[in-house]
């Protein structure tokens, strides 16, 4: 049994992943934090480490807005995968985008669990995730 909690975050913009790295450490201390600016090493990542028997569950958060690979397109190759794999995430849109389109798009889909504005704060992630006490 797990005895921390695995964040991953898929996002191009190099201070937010900074950002969000301190903000989970700082707010869940046994917390594994998992960075990729490159969407496509994530997905490589994903396609050699998945399943994993260390851990229950990854919440992973997803920008939308990236080159090459945008975050829905970047979903749509995660959903190819084994199941097996893809139950391994509880997956969260997290994004700065205020299009209406995008938070429907989120909120309609139902391998996402819900949509995140950016920056990620440490009162957002315990109304979703709970203290770390």
């Amino acid at each position: 049994m797990n005895t921390y909690q695995h964040f991953m975050i898929v996002d191009d913009d190099h201070m937010n992943n900074f950002i969000c790295n301190i903000t989970l450490k700082n707010t869940y201390k046994n917390s594994q934090v998992t960075s990729f600016e490159k969407p496509v090493e994530a997905l490589a990542y994903i396609t050699s480490s998945y399943p994993r028997n260390d851990i229950e569950k990854t919440t992973l958060l997803l920008d939308i807005n990236m080159p090459v690979l945008n975050g829905w397109e970047f979903l749509e190759e995660l959903k190819q995968m084994n199941l097996a794999v893809v139950d391994q995430f509880n997956i969260y849109i997290l994004s700065s985008s205020v299009d209406q389109r995008d938070m429907d798009k989120a909120k309609n889909d139902p391998y996402v669990i819900d949509f995140i504005s950016k920056p990620l704060k440490k009162e957002k992630l315990i109304e979703l995730f709970g203290s770390a006490e």
